[in-house]
């Protein structure tokens, strides 16, 4: 079992454990014999504690995309995500390397383009009214001004402040 999955269940049996009464608790904590705990049963109560729409909204916006699908993210490329061709779309690779002229080597466009295709919620489009372009436009703003902060010398000698 992957360390990532054995922390989740950890996680998850904490979470159970949290979860019950100080009368039933009371037992466990004072047993010193193993205790198991199936993953059907875990699977049961996570789904059990987080069936309801902010927790599915919370899930949904930390999904990901498969490592072999962001492996094949590259700039202009026709089978990008949504996600990428909207921030493609705002942010040209020229105004990238005019923005970040001082970054380390490896922050290229392309990586940049993989890192926001790797998270579909970022710069993804919403269908209830919202404007997707001008959401993703200020997400960018926000995640350069982060950015800059590691990427930029900020000297006020330097030619590039």
């Amino acid at each position: 079992m992957g360390l990532q999955k054995t922390l989740a269940l950890s996680a998850v049996a904490a979470g159970i454990m949290l979860s019950l009464s100080g009368a039933q608790a009371a037992p466990l904590l004072s047993s010193s014999e193993p205790m198991t705990i199936n993953a059907s049963d875990l699977a049961a109560k996570e789904k059990a504690l987080t069936d309801f729409p902010l927790m599915e909204a919370v899930k949904s916006s930390i999904q990901t995309l498969d490592n072999s699908a962001v492996e094949q993210i590259e700039p202009g490329r026709a089978a990008n995500p949504a996600n990428v061709k909207r921030v493609e779309s705002i942010l040209k690779e020229a105004d990238w390397d005019y923005l970040f002229p001082m970054r380390a080597p490896e922050y290229t466009y392309s990586n940049f383009l993989k890192a926001i295709g790797k998270f579909p919620a970022v710069c993804g489009t919403y269908t209830d009214g919202r404007d997707s372009d001008a959401i993703c436009r200020k997400t960018l703003a926000t995640m350069f001004a982060h950015f800059a902060q590691e990427t930029g010398g900020h000297e006020s000698w330097r030619d590039i402040p």
